[in-house]
């Protein structure tokens, strides 16, 4: 069973893209990043670093200027002993998708981006097998017989 549709919005044709799920498993990889952190006395530079490359992404392009013009909107998330529990900040919890937040959760606070997989993945639906086995007991018996020196 794939999970490629479980992180999209109920109803949607979106998939997960690949490309999405490795900056999930890397947090990406750049050089030297020439943008100075917007909240140094907050925000560690690794995560400003992780959220500088997330602009690759169109849908998420806009964070890094949101960040770098508002960052004190983006600090009680960062604070917060369970962020993943909280809605984004501005238009950013309607915006993007289910795993759109969560690259952005491993951005600001990475040691919280494992308890919420944990949570999506228990809560994943289980499978339906009745249309896969109405559709097997559809078939037709073939016999083989098989006599010996034929």
């Amino acid at each position: 069973m794939s999970n490629k549709r479980y992180f999209a919005p109920p109803g949607s044709e979106k998939k997960l893209e690949k490309s999405e799920f490795k900056f999930f498993l890397t947090g990406g990889v750049g050089l030297e990043n020439p943008l100075p952190n917007p909240a140094p006395t907050w925000l560690p530079d690794k995560s400003w670093d992780e959220v500088c490359r997330l602009a690759d992404f169109p849908a998420l392009q806009p964070l890094r200027e949101e960040l770098t013009s508002n960052p004190d909107i983006w600090k009680p998330l960062y604070d917060s002993k369970e962020p993943q529990n909280l809605a984004l900040p501005g238009k950013w919890d309607e915006s993007t998708t289910p795993f759109q937040k969560l690259l952005i959760l491993r951005c600001l606070r990475a040691d919280k981006g494992v308890d919420e997989v944990v949570k999506h993945l228990l809560s994943f639906p289980s499978l339906d097998n009745r249309p896969l086995v109405d559709q097997q007991l559809t078939f037709r018996v073939v016999h083989l017989y098989i006599w010996e020196g034929s």
